[in-house]
């Protein structure tokens, strides 16, 4: 008789680990995220927004913008590249500059093609603004600048054939609504606008000058002249 038991404790012990096993393999583990990054641009210590890249390979991401207004506590999804409402291509930086406008840059393997897109809702839809370079080259693209108190603005591209950015750049009068395409100008003017361009050795300083304003690129940052 107490064979017999131990014989049926064995056997449900068994059936109990059975059971627990089957309920351990049928859970299922989330799989990490792979080649995903983020980029954030904040207006100010409570609104921002985070964009999370993930690469599928040189002409495809998937994209997703979120908005935070509690600095970063919380954050609620805008737009994705599933829905057509971002860019399905590996955005490299994004800018707000009002709670309305923003600016994603993308780097984009194709020949002469400049990657710049606009937001005029907060981020909701993006507009790629159709900017061309030289058909045979490919180019990497910085986040443009705008200059405080004006309506002027800049944006620097390398051309990734020559490494040189002082062949091709854009510059804007209305706050980014059109660009102008300067090309072999390393000094010039648009209307109230002018500037300088010279190549150092490892990198390339900008002058920029807007009425009795001036504010200079030392290869790492921009810096306004006080006077």
């Amino acid at each position: 008789m107490k064979f017999a038991i131990n014989l049926l404790l064995i056997a449900v012990l068994l059936s109990s680990c059975s059971t627990i096993a089957d309920q351990v393999s049928a859970v299922e583990v989330p799989k990490p995220v792979q080649n995903a990054s983020y980029i954030q641009s904040f207006l100010d210590k409570s609104n921002g927004w985070k964009m999370k890249v993930l690469g599928q390979g040189m002409f495809n991401a998937e994209t997703t913008l979120y908005k935070t207004k509690d600095g970063g506590l919380t954050w609620e999804k805008i737009s994705d590249s599933l829905s057509g409402d971002l860019p399905s291509e590996s955005i490299s930086g994004m800018l707000f500059t009002s709670s309305d406008k923003g600016w994603i840059t993308v780097n984009s393997p194709r020949e002469g093609e400049i990657g710049l897109h606009r937001t005029d809702n907060g981020g909701k839809n993006w507009k790629n603004l159709n900017l061309t370079g030289e058909a045979n080259s490919t180019y990497t693209v910085e986040l443009p600048v705008f200059f405080s108190t004006t309506h002027y603005g800049l944006l620097r591209v390398k051309n990734n054939n020559t490494s040189d950015e002082t062949t091709l750049f854009y510059v804007t009068e209305d706050q980014g609504d059109s660009w102008k395409a300067i090309t072999d100008q390393k000094t010039g003017t648009l209307n109230k606008m002018y500037w300088e361009v010279t190549k150092q050795q490892n990198y390339t300083v900008w002058e920029v000058k807007i009425g009795n304003k001036s504010w200079t690129y030392n290869g790492k940052q921009w810096m306004k002249e006080l006077k």
